[in-house]
């Protein structure tokens, strides 16, 4: 327990660091990366303003993923769906209010607004805990987030000691360099859309926003399968002569099913609010009618979105992320070339999705392969 809390306190700095040095990046190179896309003066300057406003919100946006990350240690995920709801509220309002006057660097000031308040709902939620813990635990013991017991409730957060900053360098730089693979390729499509004009761009846009506001249900699988699978794996049998791993296998099977149903929920409600409510996006007809050209495709996406983060979930509680590293690089560089030369045999939107969709399915294979050699096949090579 120990040990744990004070890992929880750890992340917490770590978190809030990285979060400065990321956000003093790509604010300072906002400029030169933007100018990588294919826009217009007009948009080109809307875009700055709104990635140099949402650089300032970067430490929030790690501290508040090491929050929830903690949170879910805890096996609690109340807390962090809490967060989420009230931090979104929070930026609808804070888009109407802003928008109008600040545009588009007012839509960053609501997000970063919003992220204030849903890492402060988690920041309160864990200090609280702090303080109903007793002292006096004993000589050396901490309370949670690293405190010294017999110093009372004191500071927050601690600075990692260098033994401990080896070991999450050890963990996390799989992870960062997996997510990183990702965000080349997600990076990409914007290039591709950006090629063709500025409806499509706003097009590419609205579909986008769209896609990632249902993949939380993705990714909140993903973690509760990081948050809950590492208890299963250190399991026997649930019962006499059942083999070892079977509850962890159980597990994975019910998230899997859960996470297939949920996908085909987030496609169906994906594909049709475009043709619903079309108008609550945009009020240019052709922006409209060019939603409609890429649903398809980002409904598939979604529907093996689920599956495929849940198992992404597995994998990383499995211990595999440096295999994880490794194929999200293969698989973004791979994808990343063949979209560059299929937009410009096939250029468009639909081209653009098109591999988005592709690249779940790819994900989706990859992960399953890897989840049943780890949790299947290895069982059934040590069974008596």
């Amino acid at each position: 327990l120990v040990a744990m809390r004070r890992m929880a306190s750890d992340a917490l700095t770590i978190g809030l660091l990285c979060g400065v040095g990321l956000g003093l990046v790509i604010g300072s190179c906002a400029g030169p990366l933007l100018g990588v896309f294919a826009v217009d003066a007009t948009v080109g300057q809307h875009a700055l303003s709104y990635v140099r406003v949402r650089a300032v919100g970067l430490p929030l946006v790690l501290l508040t993923t090491a929050a929830q990350a903690v949170c879910l240690g805890d096996r609690d995920s109340k807390t962090p769906v809490f967060a989420i709801l009230a931090a979104g509220v929070a930026n609808v309002l804070g888009d109407a209010a802003l928008v109008p006057r600040y545009s588009a660097a007012g839509a960053a000031a609501a997000t970063v607004l919003a992220q204030i308040l849903g890492a402060a709902v988690l920041l309160v939620v864990l200090r609280r805990r702090q303080l109903r813990l007793p002292a006096g635990i004993g000589e050396r013991s901490f309370l949670p987030l690293g405190l010294a017991a017999r110093a009372g409730p004191g500071p927050f957060m601690t600075v990692p000691s260098r033994r401990a900053s080896r070991r999450f360098l050890a963990l996390a730089l799989p992870v960062f360099l997996a997510l990183l693979g990702k965000i080349v390729f997600i990076n990409s499509l914007t290039v591709a859309a950006s090629g063709v004009g500025t409806v499509g761009l706003a097009v590419h846009q609205i579909v986008f926003n769209q896609f990632n506001f249902f993949c939380k249900a993705g990714d909140s699988l993903g973690a509760a399968a990081q948050a809950y699978l590492p208890a299963a794996f250190v399991k026997g049998g649930g019962g006499s002569g059942e083999p070892r791993g079977a509850p962890a296998r159980r597990l994975i099977l019910r998230m899997v099913r859960l996470s297939a149903s949920w996908g085909v929920v987030n496609a169906a409600l994906a594909s049709l609010l475009p043709l619903l409510l079309a108008a609550v996006f945009t009020s240019d007809p052709a922006v409209q009618a060019g939603v409609g050209t890429v649903a398809l495709q980002m409904a598939v996406g979604l529907l093996l979105h689920c599956t495929t983060l849940t198992l992404e979930g597995v994998i990383l509680a499995s211990g595999s992320g440096k295999w994880l590293a490794k194929v999200y690089w293969v698989n973004s560089v791979l994808f990343a070339g063949g979209l560059w030369l299929s937009v410009r045999r096939w250029p468009g939107l639909p081209t653009v999705w098109m591999a988005m969709m592709l690249f779940q399915g790819v994900r989706l294979a990859e992960f399953s392969w890897r989840t049943r050699e780890d949790h299947w096949r290895q069982s059934a090579n040590v069974s008596p």
